[in-house]
C-alpha cells in the first residue's frame, strides 16, 4: 500500500470563457487627414462618421479544439478609397 504518499505539487488549468460584443472603432490616421470607422450606427454616429470612405470590420471568435471556447479572436479590416501607403497609424478600441 502507499500509506506514505504526499502530493508534493498539483496543477489544474481551466481557459475562462471569454465573448466579445462585436463592437469595435478603428481610428486610421493618414498624411492628410484622420478617418473613424465602427461596426454598429451608435459608434458611427458617436464619432461623427459622415466620410465617403467606406470601411469593412469582419470579427470573428475561433474555436480551434472544438471544446466550445475560444481561442482566437480574429478581426479582418478593409477600407475602399485609402490607400496603404498613406496610412501612418493605426487605433483599435
Amino acid at each position: 500500500m502507499f500509506l506514505d504518499f504526499w502530493v508534493m505539487e498539483s496543477y489544474y488549468y481551466e481557459q475562462p470563457a471569454v465573448s466579445h460584443l462585436n463592437e469595435l472603432m478603428v481610428v486610421l490616421y493618414t498624411e492628410q487627414t484622420t478617418h473613424t470607422f465602427g461596426t454598429t450606427a451608435e459608434l458611427n454616429q458617436l464619432v461623427d462618421s459622415h466620410s465617403n470612405k467606406a470601411g469593412m470590420i469582419s470579427i470573428q471568435s475561433d474555436d480551434q479544439n472544438y471544446d466550445g471556447r475560444a481561442e482566437q479572436l480574429r478581426v479582418d479590416m478593409s477600407f475602399a478609397n485609402i490607400e496603404p501607403s498613406e496610412v501612418k497609424s493605426v487605433l483599435i478600441i
